[in-house]
């Protein structure tokens, strides 16, 4: 008996539902515009399509049908630019780079692609365009120290928010830290050798230990190697010598 019961119970529940469909009023949970009395399901609520909720001078149902804009937000592309502001017209609402979107749903400060040309500008939202990169790198990316001197040609740029990042990976020689012991600098940024590491732990160079040995130099190579020098005294037979050893990396 308990089993019939239960099963009549769902079938009025379902029921209920069937008949609440297309009459829900604005603030009631839905799905789509039909489960709506007023016909406008935004975010999973209904609303007044005739109501102006982000007061930027449109109403909500010309927002979503038509305009395609998030009528909850006056700054629908949180570019610092009203909505307002950058629609235009109803009938004919700005679309600066021709694409399709209109610029109140494509943000002036946004660059998806990272090829320096914010969204609002970018007829091409996912494909970096190359030839302004490349003016770009020509702008910004010129290094006149180290290995990068010379090699414009090999710079790469891209965009971070509103920062140019320059890459240099086809530059011989070239890293991002520099870590090498070559004499050279390998980062651009005018300093040499500053990450350089030649060794973890302390060990003898001189083969000779017989009375003083004193004012050792070291200096790196452009192979990776390093030289170091030192005076020794009495190992040639006469007062003060200079020895020197070279080392591999």
């Amino acid at each position: 008996m308990r089993k019939n019961f239960f099963v009549f119970g769902a079938c009025l529940f379902l029921l209920g539902c069937g008949e609440d469909k297309g009459h829900r009023k604005v603030g009631d949970f839905c799905s789509e515009d039909k489960d709506c009395e007023q016909g406008l399901c935004f975010e999973r609520r209904c609303l007044d399509p005739d109501k102006d909720d982000d007061q930027d001078g449109f109403k909500n149902g010309v927002e979503v049908h038509k305009l395609h804009r998030n009528p909850l937000k006056p700054d629908t592309d949180d570019d610092g630019v009203g909505d307002a502001d950058e629609v235009g017209t109803i009938e004919n609402p700005h679309d600066t780079d021709g694409d399709g979107k209109i610029d109140a749903i494509e943000s002036s400060k946004e660059d998806k692609d990272k090829d320096c040309i914010p969204d609002q500008y970018d007829p091409q939202d996912d494909v970096p365009d190359q030839a302004i990169l490349r003016e770009v790198a020509m702008t910004y990316c010129q290094r006149d120290t180290g290995v990068c001197a010379g090699h414009l040609d090999k710079a790469r740029a891209r965009c971070e928010g509103e920062k140019v990042v320059c890459e240099f990976e086809g530059v011989d020689g070239f890293e991002e830290e520099e870590t090498r012991c070559d004499g050279l600098d390998n980062d651009c940024d005018g300093n040499t050798d500053e990450g350089c590491q030649v060794h973890a732990e302390e060990f003898q160079v001189n083969t000779s230990t017989t009375s003083d040995q004193r004012y050792p130099s070291i200096t790196s190579l452009s192979n990776g190697g390093f030289v170091v020098v030192w005076q020794s005294w009495g190992q040639d037979g006469s007062l003060y010598g200079v020895y020197g050893r070279i080392f591999t990396e």
